[in-house]
């Protein structure tokens, strides 16, 4: 019935497969837990256990796929209808997260059971992943996205829509998924989370943040889907500097105004708006002088 997919790179989700595992168990209904290791450079041995647990099958690619192939080439792999994908840097913490998704199967689904994050976690040097996480992600108000961390899918649905596989860096290829009319028709949000733990620290989340802008931006001028701008707060609001013309002024104010924002978003309370000042700042960067 249900076939469990962790897409993993350089991280040991060997615990959590266990946890799922337990709880699948206890549902007694079909269910495989299928973990593909992404040609990790630093290959976390304690996966190898993953191979002993009835039910589970590991994966270990020989060339790095990236963050949206890896998941189609699951989904290919799956013998079951209906499809859990869970990054691989999640925590179980509750004990009916598996019986919850469950109750979701039905033909076309497709559900979002959110994200949280550890209360106790306070470490400054996470501190910007954890503001930006606690107050967007795990905030039903603004969350109301489709996100690739924890979802339920009908097979069929998924291998009709697919990910964008030439999105091989981090960042914005779950929005693009998200916002095909396929998944927005279908997709529903319930209060079934996992504990995001694989944290970045400040100048790591910024630096993925880059990458996703540098994602955002090529969506747009790609003009696949038009709309995307009334989606995305970032495409938003460069297009209107575009449409004012102010792109390059724009683009000159980043490398001026760089080692202040930076200053305050690897302090131990940034600030999520001069994060999203960064954002489009560095958009309009690259987008007149690339990468």
């Amino acid at each position: 019935m249900l076939s469990i997919l962790i897409p993993t790179y350089n991280y040991d989700c060997s615990r959590l497969v266990r946890d799922l595992h337990a709880q699948a168990f206890a549902c007694a209904l079909p269910f495989e837990i299928i973990v593909a290791d992404d040609a990790s450079p630093a290959y976390p041995s304690a996966l190898d256990s993953i191979a002993d647990i009835d039910g589970c099958c590991l994966l270990r690619l020989e060339q790095n796929m990236g963050r949206a192939a890896i998941r189609n080439h699951l989904a290919a792999c799956a013998r079951y209808p209906y499809l859990l994908f869970i990054d691989s840097d999640a925590e179980v913490c509750r004990h009916d997260f598996i019986a919850k998704y469950i109750s979701h199967c039905r033909p076309g689904c497709c559900v979002v059971g959110g994200t949280a994050y550890d209360e106790k976690e306070c470490r400054p040097e996470f501190s910007l992943r954890l503001k930006y996480g606690r107050s967007r992600e795990a905030n039903t108000a603004y969350a109301r996205k489709f996100t690739a961390f924890n979802f339920l899918i009908d097979r069929q649905l998924f291998l009709s829509v697919k990910f964008d596989g030439s999105f091989k860096s981090y960042g914005n290829e779950d929005f693009l998924f998200g916002e095909d009319s396929r998944i927005v028709q279908a997709m529903s949000l319930i209060d079934n989370p996992l504990i995001h733990t694989g944290l970045d620290d400040n100048m790591s989340y910024i630096r993925k943040v880059e990458e996703a802008c540098a994602n955002m931006l090529r969506i747009y001028r790609d003009n696949r889907l038009p709309e995307l701008c009334s989606s995305s707060r970032l495409l938003g609001c460069f297009r209107r500097v575009e449409r004012c013309r102010l792109i390059r002024p724009a683009a000159a104010l980043y490398p001026l105004l760089k080692s202040w924002l930076l200053c305050n978003l690897t302090s131990p309370d940034p600030s999520l708006f001069l994060l999203d000042i960064y954002k489009l700042l560095y958009t309009c960067r690259i987008a007149v002088h690339g990468r």
